[in-house]
């Protein structure tokens, strides 16, 4: 079994991704995974130990750490599996494949202009007002912003707060167009895998090291089944229509002027 990782934004069409390539059955890309946390986890739990911190059985520390990514895969059929979580390309976890791998890790970075992917979040939110979980985390944590501001602007402000949804996210697509790291990134955006996505998979498969497969495009396969709802209070925010087309707003439509100039400002990638 080969593993890739797919790091990059939300609401950049990964499920939409996930859905093409299970057409392939060679290939398997993960929903939102947490491999990056038990790793961390079994890797900080080690560093703890006497044999550790004498500097002595690296080596057998970094083998159980590979196996914890053959087991957490273990009843997976496919040959390439490709672990998805926005932690991928944060430099901790960089380091840590680095160190555990037999080769180089090889990173799918999708990504899109922010303005439309925090539009995309807030749409929802909107749309789902008594449930959404952006609302909850917001009252959960006391935000500031959700007392004092509108509340599509707190939506923003939470967003894109140091520890909020977007912030891992953002640093991963920092490490993919960074010069020493960014070999080990493919960068490609929502709007090719939408109008292109020919080119745009085989470009992904040769990234990855794997055999280009002919798939279609005018019949998507739904998208592996998630608990919005239950869990997000966000009915299907991973829903996948089988036919491709871009119908979501544009976001000077669903995003107040602030919104607007906030995520231009914290747009580091859209310029490049």
């Amino acid at each position: 079994m080969r593993f890739r990782f797919m790091a990059g934004l939300p609401r950049a069409g990964t499920t939409l991704l996930a859905s093409m390539l299970s057409q392939n059955t060679d290939v398997y890309l993960s929903p939102q995974s947490d491999l990056t946390e038990h790793l961390r986890r079994t890797h900080q739990e080690g560093m703890q130990g006497e044999d550790w911190r004498l500097g002595v059985m690296r080596s057998q520390h970094e083998s159980l750490l590979r196996g914890v990514i053959d087991a957490f895969y273990a009843d997976t059929p496919q040959s390439v599996v490709i672990d998805k979580s926005r932690c991928w390309g944060a430099p901790y976890y960089l380091r840590l494949l680095g160190d555990i791998l037999p080769e180089e890790p090889r990173i799918l970075s999708p990504v899109r202009p922010l303005a439309e992917v925090v539009a995309s979040f807030v749409r929802k939110a909107q749309e789902n007002p008594d449930t959404n979980y952006i609302d909850r985390q917001m009252i959960a944590e006391d935000f500031l912003p959700y007392w004092r501001k509108p509340l599509d602007d707190a939506r923003v402000d939470w967003l894109l707060s140091p520890g909020g949804m977007l912030s891992i996210a953002m640093l991963s697509v920092h490490s993919a167009l960074q010069e020493e790291t960014a070999h080990l990134f493919h960068i490609y955006t929502y709007a090719d895998l939408v109008t292109d996505p020919g080119k745009t998979i085989d470009g992904i498969y040769d990234f990855l090291g794997v055999e280009r497969f002919p798939h279609t495009f005018d019949a998507i396969p739904a998208a592996e089944p998630h608990a919005d709802a239950e869990v997000l209070g966000v009915p299907d925010l991973h829903a996948v229509r089988p036919t491709l087309e871009v119908t979501a707003p544009s976001p000077e439509e669903v995003l107040s002027d602030y919104a607007l100039t906030r995520c231009m400002i914290e747009d580091f990638w859209t310029a490049t």
